[in-house]
């Protein structure tokens, strides 16, 4: 209609109207245009500052990064770091003016997105606990966009190396101690009166309970000096130490009632020796039972009397009669699971959700170890 207009106002000779029409039109055409505007091009991160860790504060640069942000601002900024976006990082807009946006790096322990992208993060870099902190891409993004395009690696520091070395010096001291108290004390051998010649034979059940003593306190702190969360014991974990724990009760109850059997019937046939001794005119069968029970008391002083140990791995898994298959049992399926314990903690940065059926599978080792037990002979 417009072109019929202007064809229409030329054959009437009326170009001044064809002019001022042809501008208004012009102008029309320049608003519509600005309204339209095509949105700017995503800015590149090209500078940053600071070092990757959790609760640390990282500043990023980008040219234009002030008009990109203000042409959206209701979309919510987020940060990435190894192309991993982590969801509760905070993002502080104060040097936005210069093209400058600060971000801090926070971890919220009760998220389990929060979680499951730090350990993203931080597992990777574990490996390099001994050696030169790796750098990783850093950028940011709107919600809902893809990431900018960015140039900038910045040093991952997981753990001061301070805390580190802190950490290893103390967990070698917590296992020399526990050696030393188990190898020079009574703390993890068997009770019973103490031996003329040699130590006592070490105890099954209580090494077991120093075993997931000293790991858990170990995974527990790595734990804390990584992530700082305090609440990471697991119920499979206390239901395991608990399995552990009951077991070595069981173990001195057993061991306790045997005990008090024997010198009960030790007292009982000491009792008949010393009235059979008394009489100067015994029968025959009188002499024979006097014989009989010196020869019980003898058996029961000598059950009474465990044999000195023979050596750590020999006293764990033998008893009287020999290597036991329910002592290697457990003394196994204890080795296997503390592998998988530690190698949760290594690659998750959190204590391992043992399942209902392992933890089944070491309450019925530690089980048949006390059933064994109750008929089993001294070492």
């Amino acid at each position: 209609m417009l072109a019929h207009f202007i064809t229409a106002t030329l054959s009437q000779k009326r170009p001044r109207l064809v002019i001022v029409v042809t501008l208004l039109l012009a102008w029309s055409l320049m608003g519509m245009a600005e309204d339209q505007k095509q949105p700017l091009a995503p800015p590149v991160i090209t500078e940053g500052e600071g070092f990757i860790g959790l609760d640390r504060m990282i500043t990023l640069h980008g040219k234009g990064l002030k008009e990109w942000q203000q042409q959206n601002p209701q979309k919510e900024l987020q940060v990435y770091v190894g192309g991993i976006l982590i969801p509760d990082a905070e993002i502080i807009l104060s040097k936005l003016a210069d093209d400058w946006i600060s971000v801090i790096l926070s971890r919220d322990s009760t998220k389990a997105d929060s979680r499951d992208a730090w350990n993203r993060v931080l597992c990777p870099t574990l490996q390099f606990l001994g050696k030169d902190w790796p750098k990783v891409d850093v950028t940011l993004g709107r919600k809902g966009e893809l990431p900018l395009i960015t140039n900038v690696k910045l040093e991952m520091r997981v753990i001061y190396r301070g805390w580190l070395w802190g950490w290893f010096w103390s967990m070698i001291a917590l296992a020399i101690l526990l050696f030393l108290m188990g190898w020079k004390t009574d703390l993890l051998r068997d009770d019973g009166a103490c031996l003329p010649e040699g130590n006592k034979p070490f105890s099954l059940a209580r090494t077991q309970m120093a075993f997931w003593l000293f790991i858990t306190i170990a995974a527990y702190l790595f734990i804390f000096m990584v992530t700082g969360d305090t609440d990471t014991v697991t119920e499979s974990v206390l239901g395991l130490i608990g399995i552990s724990a009951a077991t070595g009760f069981a173990a001195v109850m057993v061991d306790a009632a045997k005990n008090t059997g024997a010198r009960l019937k030790r007292d009982e046939f000491t009792r008949i020796s010393k009235t059979l001794n008394a009489s100067n005119n015994r029968t025959p069968e009188e002499q024979a039972k006097l014989e009989e029970a010196n020869e019980e008391i003898a058996r029961l002083n000598e059950l009474l009397q465990p044999s000195a140990s023979r050596g750590f791995l020999w006293d764990l898994v033998s008893d009287g009669g020999g290597i036991s298959f329910h002592r290697f049992q457990i003394a196994a399926w204890t080795l296997i699971v503390g592998i998988i314990f530690v190698h949760s903690v290594y690659h998750s940065l959190a204590m391992p959700e043992i399942s209902a059926t392992m933890l089944g599978l070491m309450g019925i080792s530690g089980g048949t170890y006390i059933g064994f037990k109750v008929p089993e002979k001294t070492n």
